[in-house]
């Protein structure tokens, strides 16, 4: 029996898999514990309408992180924080440091969530 898995089971597969699984296991174990259900045709469309928002929702944000990191290319933002003689900080520089400076600087503005994605946006952007 085909089964989508509703949550990660050894041996089986991950959340989100279609596997095949013998029919006492899955109608005795997996689907009354809510653990899979049935692959039939419904779930197996809204498993693919799923994926393509998911990579829709990827691409989407993958443009943005391009049109920020081409606004942000060559740029450089200065912030100032006191720091020792021999160069070392007292003090880490704080994201609402870094957005602010971003903002007063370049006039990129950039979410508080998009943080993370500086490493790739130094990837992007070939930015030293």
């Amino acid at each position: 029996m085909r089964v989508l898995l509703l949550a990660d089971i050894k041996g089986a597969g991950k959340k989100g898999d279609i596997v095949s699984v013998s029919d006492g296991y899955a109608l005795n174990f997996l689907i009354p514990a809510k653990q899979a259900v049935p692959a039939s045709q419904n779930v197996l469309r809204r498993k693919a309408e799923e994926e393509k928002r998911a990579r829709r929702r990827a691409e989407q944000e993958q443009a943005r992180v391009q049109k920020i990191a081409s606004l942000l290319s060559g740029k450089r933002i200065t912030i100032f924080c006191r720091a020792s003689k021999a160069g070392r900080l007292f003090a880490q520089i704080r994201k609402e440091e870094v957005l602010s400076a971003l903002k007063k600087e370049t006039g990129v503005v950039v979410r508080p969530e998009d943080i993370p994605i500086f490493r790739l946006l130094r990837k992007l952007a070939n930015m030293p």
